[in-house]
């Protein structure tokens, strides 16, 4: 093994291999110190061999570099930007003032609080009081962090957007008249049922028991380094299925409108769609505490009621879930739920195969598959159980 490595690191100085083909061997490292970045770092007529010590650097398990300036930390990090593609993530850690340059230029920063003052610390994105406090820092909070803002966020869209699609069906159907399907007080109040659930997965949503359970299974960590969630596709999807939830409710529940009015259907369908919101919210969450049960299940089912049902006694002086043909629209509007949700439990069923299909196509073929949801799929398909944790989060965030 250590002939053929010192093998390609010669080709790679001669020019006859391939950068791309150089991938992190963990029994090579890769000394330097400030007097040979002098030499190529930061100077344009250098460029190649910047590209020449970005490949040998990619090919190492680890780079160490000694007595560098402030100055020449900070252009490291500004050379991984311009030559890896591609373009990563990077995260610079220090605790003294020469390393503000540094924590600067990174995406991330981390400042550690020690003897040295706090100058890193001012300057950086997240402070810390030890150094071996970064590996809970990234495995345990970050990865937490990463899940559950997409979540959150992918939540915020669909609701949103059923809210706003039903909205604009309802103005085709009544052919432009200018007639608002909810009122004032429903538009406004329907954020508190978005917001709560999505704020109590933000905050308690774990997928691993303990959450130091992590640590232990660095796999997991693929979810955001590979940036499975926070991607076009992903809120695209939640989009779309915010539009198509919308679009089967309200065509089932205005066709079969049972009381025949204007003040029934814009409170059945204000229901129907709050219910949908909160059993959607229920199949995104991970974990289930008694803040979510009470304050994001319960409360928002009844809050919603009691909201309808205020607006009926304004409007009709009559509670119109509660009356004698009430027992026919609670029946519809549990069907539609039942049928919504069938559909979308069948679509996320036959979207999974087909790209669990497709990657394999391609895996037979040797080729890597760009889509994320492939990535997820070479993830479940290990035999670690790490791996089948790492996909945890991301089957009901799917």
């Amino acid at each position: 093994p250590t002939r053929s490595r010192c093998g390609w690191l010669n080709q790679l100085c001669s020019g006859t291999a391939d950068y791309k083909s150089s991938t992190g061997d963990p029994f090579l490292a890769l000394v330097v110190d400030s007097e040979v970045l002098k030499c190529f770092v930061g100077v344009k007529s250098e460029e190649a061999t910047e590209r020449l010590f970005v490949a040998v650097a990619q090919a190492c398990g680890v780079v160490v570099v000694c007595r560098a300036s402030p100055k020449q930390k900070a252009d490291l990090v500004d050379l991984v930007h311009r030559h890896i593609r591609p373009k990563p993530v990077t995260l610079a850690i220090g605790d003294g003032s020469n390393d503000i340059p540094m924590i600067q230029k990174a995406q991330v920063g981390v400042g550690i609080s020690g003897r040295e003052g706090t100058h890193a610390v001012n300057a950086a994105d997240f402070s810390i009081a030890r150094f071996h406090f970064l590996a809970n820092l990234l495995f345990v909070h970050g990865r937490l962090g990463y899940v559950r803002i997409a979540k959150c966020i992918g939540l915020v869209f669909f609701g949103n957007l059923m809210l706003t699609w039903a909205m604009f069906l309802f103005v085709c159907m009544s052919m432009c008249s200018g007639t608002a399907l909810f009122g004032d007080t429903q538009t406004t109040l329907f954020n508190y049922f978005v917001a709560v659930p999505v704020f109590l997965i933000g905050f308690f949503d774990r997928d691993f028991t303990p959450v130091s359970e992590q640590l232990r299974q660095p796999r997991t960590y693929d979810v955001g380094r590979e940036n499975y969630l926070l991607h076009l596709a992903y809120f695209g999807t939640q989009m779309l299925r915010g539009c198509v939830h919308a679009s089967l409710a309200f065509l089932l529940l205005f066709y079969g409108n049972i009381q025949a009015s204007y003040p029934a259907l814009s409170g059945n369908f204000y229901i129907g769609i709050v219910l949908l919101l909160t059993l959607r919210q229920v199949l995104a969450a991970s974990s289930f505490s008694i803040w979510f049960v009470v304050f994001g299940l319960v409360l928002n089912i009844v809050v919603a009621l009691v909201l309808v049902t205020a607006v009926n006694l304004k409007q009709t002086s009559l509670p119109l879930l509660f009356t004698n043909g009430a027992r026919e629209v609670w029946f519809s509007l549990l069907t539609i739920i039942f049928l919504v949700m069938i559909v979308d439990l069948l679509t996320s069923i036959g979207y999974r195969s087909l790209m669990r299909h497709f990657s394999n196509a391609l895996r037979v073929e040797g080729v890597t598959c760009p889509l994320p949801c492939c990535s997820l799929h070479k993830l479940s398909t290990s035999s670690t159980p790490s791996a089948f944790s790492a996909t945890g989060c991301l089957q009901s965030a799917v």
